[in-house]
């Protein structure tokens, strides 16, 4: 049988970020005399939610794009930069899914982590959160593709899960599991996925449930 590798999203699967980054990009708009009543709420947190991993500099970029500020797009990206370290001790990880994940390694899946961060960030908010990146067969960072993926497994079946369907950029994938960021039933979300692999990529039992 083919091996399989799961690979997981580290900001919103992994650990809780989106709703941490909305409110401090609000702090900071705010901190700049950038709100005013015609301002798009909904639109600005779509654009954050939805970029926010994309990099200080694009996002700034497309958040003063949108608030007609593109002069203080600079100032801003800095704003991001020294707002990405502090923001680390706020963040939270999803224990219930780490386990989940962990035990999908022992049912010999290999596990990966997709960040589109920076390998220091990404060291950085580990270690903060208390995420040991040694747990995982495989990183995958901005600079990385598929094709390294391929190379290491040959034709093992890829497996992406990610909160929203522009997460899979990682195409061509075997399977595109959306998962919501901090699913509070996680006990349902376990029967899916268990269901879900088991279904398209084993046809025995993956592991019991407690």
């Amino acid at each position: 049988m083919k091996s399989t590798v799961l690979i997981f999203k580290f900001d919103g699967i992994l650990i809780n970020t989106v709703e941490i980054v909305l409110r401090r990009i609000w702090q900071i708009i705010s901190n700049f005399n950038l709100l005013s009543d015609s301002l798009d709420v909904s639109k600005i947190d779509h654009l954050v939610v939805m970029n926010w991993d994309n990099g200080p500099k694009f996002l700034a970029r497309i958040i003063c794009a949108e608030l007609g500020a593109q002069d203080q797009a600079t100032k801003f990206e800095r704003e991001l930069i020294n707002l990405e370290y502090r923001m680390a001790a706020d963040f939270r990880l999803n224990q219930e899914r780490l386990r989940m994940i962990l035990r999908l390694s022992n049912a010999e899946f290999l596990i990966a982590v997709h960040t589109k961060r920076d390998l220091v960030t990404l060291q950085h908010i580990s270690r903060v959160v208390g995420l040991d990146l040694s747990k995982f067969d495989c990183i995958l960072t901005p600079s990385d593709s598929l094709h390294l993926l391929r190379e290491k497994y040959g034709d093992a079946n890829l497996v992406y899960f990610g909160n929203t369907i522009s997460d899979s950029q990682l195409n061509p994938l075997d399977g595109i599991v959306i998962m919501p960021e901090f699913n509070k039933e996680e006990q349902l979300e376990e029967d899916y996925l268990v269901h879900y692999l088991e279904k398209n990529f084993l046809q025995e039992r993956i592991f019991e449930h407690a």
